[in-house]
């Protein structure tokens, strides 16, 4: 039985105490939107520290960059209904507070992607960070890295959360045959 450190406790002690109970190999990083940013800057950071790789990084509507400075966000933020320019630029310099907001650790687009798990991206066209996903997949195929990039057409942030939806349902899909496909 895995035993969950006290609150308070940092990422890395509780990453140490999961590492007690079960191989990197066995470990998914997933995170939808800011927590999708929070699991790659993680793995990160790991990589960094040396210590061991989850297998999978598997983001849903990752935010990747909380400075927002890619141009073809003015775009979509005509499309995405629920995410607004305005409000994720006070957000993210809330969530960076006093860490230089193109530091890995905040911004992970900023960061250096080798060493790390297979990283899987979901995103929608109609998606205020649908143009950081664009960039971090060029950026990972530039450094010759594989990444599993899944786009639909037309869909918003998160709409993978609404179950009912048939795009929901293909994703939810995709993401269990991730989950249970071990690589070779």
């Amino acid at each position: 039985m895995l035993k969950i450190p006290a609150f308070g406790n940092t990422q890395n002690e509780l990453y140490n105490a999961i590492l007690n109970e079960t191989p990197s190999e066995n470990i998914i990083f997933m995170g939808n939107s800011c927590g999708g940013g929070i699991a790659l800057g993680f793995a990160q950071k790991l990589r960094n520290e040396n210590k061991p790789q989850p297998s999978q990084i598997i983001l849903n509507s990752p935010w990747l960059d909380i400075t927002l400075s890619n141009m073809d966000i003015i775009e979509l933020d005509k499309k995405d209904k629920l995410l607004g320019i305005k409000g994720l630029k006070m957000a993210g310099a809330l969530y960076a507070a006093g860490i230089n907001p193109i530091d890995y650790k905040v911004s992970p687009i900023f960061g250096d992607f080798s060493g790390l798990g297979k990283i899987s991206i979901f995103i929608g066209t109609h998606d205020l960070l649908f143009a950081d996903a664009q960039k971090l997949k060029k950026k990972l195929e530039q450094q010759q890295i594989a990444v599993n990039y899944f786009e639909y057409p037309k869909m918003f942030h998160l709409w993978m959360a609404l179950t009912n939806m048939k795009e929901s349902q293909h994703a939810i899909r995709q993401l269990a045959k991730l989950i249970n496909t071990k690589d070779e």
